[in-house]
């Protein structure tokens, strides 16, 4: 089986297609896949990613399969793609934002193999018989079906819509119960039937605060512990700007365990109890109909008094467990996923939280050392880490502070991205210090297994007078199971508490945060990043021992001389009257090429930020950080990486639109930025265009690199005012990965 396409992290009312390709194999003069296309579409509530909507594959006998929902108007279809002679249609590469709110398929592109003569098998087995779902049993009278009262949001002068779990609840035990809340209950989702075969409505939408990760509750207990038995259920309401939607599911058992999905309570209601003698079966909630906030506004629950025959049945399936598959051979030579960059957070999300969500199962600590109110490069090993055990972690440090870093994974064949930018050779070099641990031994000896990480903060004089800077990272501490302390630079310093990794976690290398001033070459901030990778060991146990002289390179290491750059004029704001600060990207432009240029966009501009590297796995600094009232929030992103190979797709000219000196109190701020590249493809970022600026050439040689952009010294207005393009003149011969 194939990896998963997309993210199953939302559980939703979503049916699926499945479509046999077999007889493209044995009657490939019919049944052979000619052509690939997609339809492409636009969610309707606010978020403005341009996501695949329908796969389209044609026959050989003009036959049409399509994989996706046909009741939905397609907005957008592209071109047919013709797969050449000879080459059969192999399956899919996608591409999904790193972002768990959002985890569809945002890109899509086919696979076709040209296959040696005899190593295509028709004969495949038949398929399994189909197993047909037991028959439901008869519905449910109903005085067997309890519906309590509805809590937050109005109960009249506001026109809602209605979903609800009554029918699949009345039909099947409810499984799980998952969903998204933070300031209100983003949506909810649950499942049914002995394996979570049937899932249930969609509470909720996604036009939403989601600065939180989902959060499922296993119900399955309460079929067969009474003590488990959901006997209780509340929530909390939200503020009237919220329109006093529901905030979240507090759900008390028998025993008094309180199961909770969400953290913020403004207002508490009290404990409606569910029926002696009923099982808590799912919701029924109430959202606006306009859909312009569609969080949940009202909340109830439903109850079901099953049958002794419904309960019995539930709870053998509870306790069955599907034998796994046999594990699959190891490949020779694991490829590195397909990059995919990180949706730009808005002004109320985080970065920190978008970056620690970048794959399924992974987790990463509070940073330590350093200030959080500074703008920093974020470089980090999660992408790797998630998909690779961690082999050892080389560290230098110069004059007392950690200047370098770079992690090793899968046996040496993978290295992460360069933590820092200390150039080995230069100025500072006789003061350097280089280390290495081995981290192998923490996925074959339990003993050994990483359970505790923390930091070493020091204060220099010397670092302050040359590189104006507060608290930097001196050095790592690791602690195993056996109590061993591993240690990377300085441990003699400011001693950071302990950060336990959790069960069932491995230590996976570390996520860093550097000035971008450009003069500090110290590490200023430092995480570490944990994920579900156990199941690595017995292959990693064969990696051959490290040479002594092991050092780790990487394909972004950055070079002792730095290219020349120009920052070009500025568009928007004003030239004077105003006190502006600068973000800038010169520093990382100039290190590593630009893959990705992201945006959250409304009114004006949000904030902006580019990613670079090869897989995107460095972050440069956010532009702006303020909060538009009238912003729908919308995110929008550009792919560069196509710049270096294709000299058609290389930026050639860049322009802004600004909102007017009488629009947005006045501030002239930027809307949107536009990108135009030398076959004359125009690329935006955000759509709404008062004053469009005059196109600004970037230098013949020079290749578009990221933004310097301005925003009030005084914090009034945090979105970004001025921007300005970056340009950076790369030796001949380099490339982008």
């Amino acid at each position: 089986m194939g990896p998963q396409h997309g993210v199953a992290a939302y559980e939703l009312a979503a049916p699926r297609t499945t479509v046999n390709l077999r007889p493209s194999l044995v009657d490939p003069q019919q049944a052979r896949i000619t052509h690939f296309s997609v339809c492409c579409n636009n969610f309707s509530s606010g978020f403005d990613y341009n996501h695949t909507a329908r796969i389209n594959l044609w026959m050989a006998n003009k036959t049409q399969i399509v994989l996706g929902d046909l009741t939905k108007q397609c907005l957008r279809p592209t071109p047919w793609f013709s797969i050449p002679t000879g080459y059969t249609f192999a399956g899919l590469v996608t591409q999904s934002l790193d972002d768990i709110n959002r985890p569809w398929v945002q890109r899509v592109a086919f696979v076709a193999a040209r296959y040696p003569a005899g190593a295509i098998t028709p004969e495949c087995p038949p398929p399994p018989p189909t197993r047909s779902p037991p028959p439901p049993p008869p519905p449910l009278n109903s005085s067997d079906v309890y519906v309590s009262p509805f809590l937050c949001g109005y109960s009249s002068g506001v026109s809602y819509v209605t979903n609800s779990d009554r029918n699949l609840g009345s039909t099947y035990p409810i499984q799980t119960l998952s969903g998204n809340a933070d300031k209100v209950l983003n949506f909810a989702a649950s499942t049914f039937d002995c394996n979570g075969q049937v899932q249930g409505v969609l509470h909720g939408g996604f036009n939403s605060t989601m600065l939180k990760s989902n959060v499922s509750l296993d119900l399955r207990p309460q079929l067969t512990d009474p003590k488990m038995r959901i006997a209780s259920f509340s929530t909390c309401c939200a503020a009237e700007s919220y329109g006093f939607a529901a905030q979240g599911i507090i759900l008390q058992t028998a025993d008094g365990t309180q199961l909770s999905l969400g953290g913020s309570c403004g207002t508490p209601q009290d404990w409606i109890r569910v029926p002696d003698g009923f099982t808590f079966a799912g919701l029924v909630t109430q959202s606006p109909a306009d859909g312009i906030k569609d969080w949940v506004h009202r909340l109830a629950f439903v109850a079901v008094r099953y049958t002794a025959n419904v309960l019995m049945t539930a709870g053998t399936c509870t306790t069955t467990r599907a034998q796994p598959p046999p594990p699959a051979p190891p490949l020779p030579h694991p490829l590195l996923p397909p990059p995919s960059p990180l949706a730009i957070p808005t002004s109320r999300r985080s970065l920190l939280l978008a970056a620690r969500q970048t794959a399924s199962g992974v987790l990463v600590s509070p940073f330590f050392c350093g200030r959080s109110d500074l703008k920093y490069m974020t470089t980090t090993d999660a992408y790797l880490g998630a998909t690779y055990p961690i082999d050892s972690i080389s560290w230098t440090s110069v004059l007392g502070g950690a200047a370098r870093a770079v992690s090793s994974f899968n046996c040496g064949k993978q290295h992460g991205p360069v933590h820092g930018y200390y150039a080995a050779g230069g100025a500072m070099s006789g003061s350097s210090n280089m280390s290495q641990i081995d981290l192998r031994p923490q996925l074959s000896d339990p003993n050994m297994r990483i359970i505790q990480v923390s930091a070493c903060c020091v204060m220099s004089s010397k670092q302050q007078e040359a590189a104006d800077t507060n608290e930097a990272v001196a050095g790592l501490i690791l602690r195993t199971a056996n109590q061993t302390q591993l240690v990377l630079g300085r441990s003699s310093c400011t001693r950071q508490p302990w950060f336990n990794i959790p069960t069932g976690y491995t230590f996976a290398g570390l996520m860093t945060q550097t000035r971008v001033e450009g003069i500090n070459p110290w590490l200023s901030r430092l995480a570490f990043v944990a994920s579900r990778t156990g199941s690595a060991g017995p292959h990693h146990r064969k990696c051959p021992p490290p040479s002594p002289t092991f050092t780790p390179s990487s394909t972004s290491s950055p070079a002792t001389v730095l290219p020349a750059f120009n920052v070009l004029s500025f568009s928007c704001g004003y030239t004077s009257g105003v006190d502006y600060t600068n973000t800038s990207d010169v520093l990382s432009g100039r290190i590593l090429p630009i893959q990705t240029l992201s945006a959250s966009v409304g009114w004006v501009l949000e904030s902006a930020m580019s990613l670079y590297d090869c897989n995107g796995q460095v972050q440069g600094p956010i532009h702006g950080s303020g909060y538009s009232p009238t912003s729908s929030n919308a995110s929008s992103i550009v792919n560069l990486r196509l710049q270096f190979p294709d000299p058609s797709m290389r930026i050639t000219h860049f322009s802004a639109c600004c909102s007017g000196g009488e629009s947005d109190n006045g501030s002239n701020a930027v809307q949107s930025i536009l990108l135009k590249t030398a076959n004359g493809t125009q690329l935006s970022l955000g759509s709404t265009c008062f004053v469009q600026q005059p196109w600004i050439a970037l230098t013949r040689g020079y290749t578009f690199a990221g933004l310097v952009t301005q925003s009030p010294a005084d914090g009034r207005d945090g979105w970004v005012h001025r921007v300005a393009p970056v340009e950076v003149l790369y030796p001949d011969g380099a490339r982008a990965c």
